[in-house]
């Protein structure tokens, strides 16, 4: 069995729609007709919060303390 093969295209511009998007949309296009699973995350339309600087995803090995939306970047 094959692994799948998955792509996440991260978007950091704010212009839904723009440029960046539509060479994002190339890509994906290019890499589900290699049979890639895409996911596109728009940056700027979450809620993130810069690190504490507590090392509790060191020590844990689970994923950041922080309450906001990088777990759907995960």
């Amino acid at each position: 069995m094959e692994d799948k093969k998955i792509l996440t295209l991260l978007l950091g511009s704010p212009r839904i729609g723009g440029n960046t998007e539509k060479i994002a949309d190339a890509l994906a296009e290019g890499a589900i007709e290699k049979g890639y699973e895409v996911k596109k995350v728009h940056l700027a339309a979450l809620t993130l919060k810069g690190c504490l600087d507590c090392r509790k995803c060191w020590s844990t090995g689970k994923p950041c303390i922080q309450n906001d939306d990088m777990d759907q970047v995960y």
